[in-house]
């Protein structure tokens, strides 16, 4: 937040190197200490919250520092503990990286360009200037996911970890739990890291059995012109064991560390973040990266560390919320703006005194929500709250009055109506479905056919369209891709939904279908809607069960008015991934080629090698 005026604000260090907070005693704001390079230390102080995202080694290691870690540890060591939280830099949990190299024909493979240095300045210019050439390829050509067989034995001591029958335990391109402790009060030494790679059984099952699949692989008729031969060791590797032993030598991580701050429930008495990331028994301070999932994903750990936003994508207003639970404690003056993913504005101001907030919404379909009962439910929700003349230029205001609401922090009745505030959004676009929930009992008493197709235009050329039956409501979404690709995306997304109603715990779930261009049946009559490549509509089924009462059906309507945001959302963070990662992976790409050389080039046979990495992705010890 800005010093002179209650707007949100980042302030941004580079070329500094955070290694503490100071933690008061009493609740007040986190203190930061940071290092430049130059040796100059300074202070940070921030007025509302710090937010450490360090990733799975960096941010357990900063919280140590801090004295946040197991007591006994830290004083071990020198450090003055000043939380004791013993998880911190335990769990952690990562892909190991195995492999094969081989012997093959002909030249078509990067050991020119990993062993002339002339060859690799050229193709990187090419590159640099053109966008062309052997570094427009990713770090591997194909990618296979694979399980291992059900009737290994390894099942009879140890159950399938996977998520999934169709999760696969291992991909062609294990886990346990190590830690990341320090050895030294130097906060700018580095810390002790112990991924504990292949100690369980499982990993190393999982591994071998990878390998075995490999070399399977490769054995295959379309390669046999190409492979001549495994080397590096492998080309010995025949029993079990000695395939242990060879993989135990090869294997290493793939930057897939998680974990070492992990998230649990706000009453466990394990864990260092609870659900909305704070870090337990410390106000002000939050971990925010790949530390705090409590278990390693079944795949590419981007997947989870990209959308972590998701994870505070809630129903009500994030900002409203804070600022309105600050303000009770300590009335200020204020005047906030901003906007939501979907165009909503909003307004938090004092005009009158710093006691009298005045909360105001505009949102482009106003009338249309209106039209379907949008004020009896704020006034239902609000009462005497709601304005009678809302603010200029915003379509309904909420006055409150500061000194009627609790002020105590632990008052249940306080975060309740903090938290029924910042749903304001929520509620007033809750109008079309609470109607139709109404509408479907009626229908099915009368034995009409159907009700009014409500149509709430939220977005630019976006649409909801809700319609109920006697035996259930659909609602319709229709949405934009700005891009081919996004189209694409979304196709992969939204398949999701359909193979996971697949599992027997998501058969109940509401049936998602999915058609690009041409729109539904139930809405093919209305007037003007786009039938073109870049528009797509989503519908979902609803049946009663899924708003069989009032608690199931307000969850319902609250997860479903989030599908348009989390669907782009994933699309966004999807593409960011791609494009980010591309460079970075040419340099991974070296070094892998760089550890496959062998110590006698052989150039007389005119043979290269080909690296395979294996990095499996199933999960062993995963909490209960």
């Amino acid at each position: 937040m800005g010093a002179d005026h209650d707007q949100w604000s980042l302030s941004k260090l580079i070329r500094y190197l955070v290694f503490g907070f100071q933690i008061p005693k009493a609740p007040q704001p986190s203190h930061s200490v940071e290092r430049s390079i130059t040796g100059v230390l300074r202070n940070i102080t921030a007025k509302r919250e710090v937010i450490l995202s360090a990733g799975s080694i960096g941010s357990p290691h900063i919280l140590m520092n801090s004295g946040i870690g197991n007591a006994t540890s830290l004083r071990s060591i020198g450090i003055n503990p000043v939380l004791d939280l013993p998880d911190v830099g335990q769990n952690l949990v990562d892909h190991p990286l195995g492999g094969g190299i081989f012997s093959v024909s002909g030249n078509g493979s990067y050991d020119k360009f990993n062993q002339d240095p002339a060859v690799r300045e050229q193709e990187l210019e090419q590159w640099k200037t053109t966008g062309t050439g052997p570094l427009v390829n990713t770090i591997a050509d194909h990618l296979i996911f694979m399980r291992i067989p059900q009737n290994d034995s390894i099942f009879d001591s140890t159950s399938d970890p996977a998520p999934g029958p169709d999760t696969p335990h291992f991909e062609l391109l294990v886990v346990v739990r190590g830690s990341v402790t320090l050895n030294s009060s130097d906060p700018f030494a580095s810390p002790l890291v112990d991924p504990a790679l292949l100690s369980t059984e499982f990993d190393r099952v999982a591994m071998r059995t990878a390998l075995k699949r490999t070399l399977e692989f490769f054995s295959t008729s379309p390669w046999s012109d190409y492979i001549v031969t495994p080397i590096g060791g492998l080309e010995n590797a025949k029993t079990d064991d000695e395939m242990d032993s060879y993989l135990a030598g090869f294997s290493q991580t793939i930057f897939h560390p998680v974990g070492t701050a992990r998230m649990t429930s706000k009453g466990a008495k394990g864990g260092v973040v609870d659900p909305d990331l704070r870090v337990k028994g410390v106000d002000g301070l939050r971990v925010i990266d790949a530390s705090v999932l409590p278990f390693i994903p079944s795949a590419h750990t981007q997947a989870a560390v990209c959308n972590s936003n998701m994870i505070l994508l809630e129903p009500h207003n994030y900002i409203i919320q804070t600022t309105l639970a600050e303000k009770i404690v300590k009335p200020s003056s204020l005047d906030v703006q901003f906007v939501d993913f979907d165009g909503v504005r909003f307004r938090l101001s004092t005009p009158e005194r710093k006691t009298s907030l005045l909360l105001s919404m505009h949102i482009r379909c106003w009338d249309e929500l209106v039209k379907y009962g949008a004020m009896d439910i704020l006034k239902r929700e609000y009462g005497s709250l709601v304005a009678a003349q809302p603010e200029e230029e915003y379509n309904v205001s909420l006055e409150i009055d500061l000194e009627q609401v609790p002020t105590d922090a632990a008052s249940e009745a306080r975060d309740a109506f903090v938290l029924s505030v910042a749903l304001l959004k929520r509620n007033a676009v809750a109008a079309p479905f609470e109607r139709a929930f109404t509408t479907r009992k009626e229908l099915e008493a009368s034995g009409e056919s159907q009700g009014e197709l409500m149509q709430v235009h939220y977005r630019d050329e976006e649409a909801i369209y809700v319609r109920a039956s006697p035996d259930r409501v659909t609602v319709i979404f229709s949405t934009v891709f700005q891009e081919e690709t996004d189209g694409i995306f979304g196709k992969v997304f939204l398949q999701e939904f359909v193979d996971a109603r697949k599992l027997p715990a998501l058969q109940n779930a509401p049936q998602v279908l999915y058609s690009n261009r041409d729109p539904p049946l139930e809405i093919r009559d209305v007037p003007g809607l786009r039938n073109t490549d870049d528009m797509s509509y989503v519908t979902f089924v609803l049946f009663p069960r899924h708003f069989t009462n009032a608690a199931i059906a307000s969850n319902t309507i609250s997860h479903i008015q989030l599908f348009r945001d989390y669907l782009h959302y994933h699309i966004k963070c999807s593409k960011a991934y791609m494009h980010s990662r591309m460079r970075r992976r040419v340099s991974e790409f070296q070094k892998v080629l760089n550890r496959a050389k062998t110590e006698v080039a052989s150039t007389e046979r005119k043979t290269v090698r080909y690296a395979i990495q294996i990095l499996p992705l199933a999960v062993a010890d995963r909490p209960h």
